[in-house]
């Protein structure tokens, strides 16, 4: 059986791939995820299978919602978004030449109507923030497709 570390790497990178599938799609680019297992390794990276895009950074983080220490991973609400990504830019703080390089994947259980609602406010937020780009993206549910939302656009 593999460990935790494991599991969740896997995990995180069949989420990476809805975001890639959807990037290759929108942008006619030909990437590809590549997962390290080593220790303080970025999440995901994604490389151009022609090498003719740059290699990306992925970092994904599953919205939550904490109480008090406690964490509850099913998002509800806008505020839960918002809590993830303000927690994500707390953990780069003031360090410029990592988060510049770093596209943010919030792993989302919301529908697409609900997260397009809370768009514009969420590009009001964020549209200018130091990461290269932030999406929203939502697996394939029961009733429901999977889709990417942009954020920030970072190919735009």
């Amino acid at each position: 059986m593999k460990n935790r570390k494991i599991r969740k790497k896997d995990c995180e990178k069949k989420w990476a791939d809805i975001f890639i599938r959807w990037t290759n799609n929108t942008y006619n680019f030909d990437y590809r995820s590549e997962i390290s297992y080593n220790e303080g390794a970025e999440d995901i990276s994604a490389k151009s299978k022609s090498s003719f895009f740059p290699a990306l950074i992925l970092e994904l983080s599953e919205a939550v919602k904490f109480e008090g220490d406690k964490e509850i991973k099913i998002i509800f609400d806008l505020d839960q978004v918002v809590e993830t990504i303000n927690k994500k830019l707390e953990k780069y703080g003031n360090n410029p030449s990592i988060i510049n390089n770093v596209i943010l994947l919030i792993q989302g259980h919301l529908s697409k109507s609900w997260i397009n609602d809370d768009l514009k406010k969420l590009k009001t937020l964020y549209g200018k923030c130091n990461f290269k780009g932030i999406y929203y993206i939502s697996c394939k549910t029961t009733g429901s497709e999977e889709f990417v939302i942009p954020i920030k656009n970072a190919f735009k």
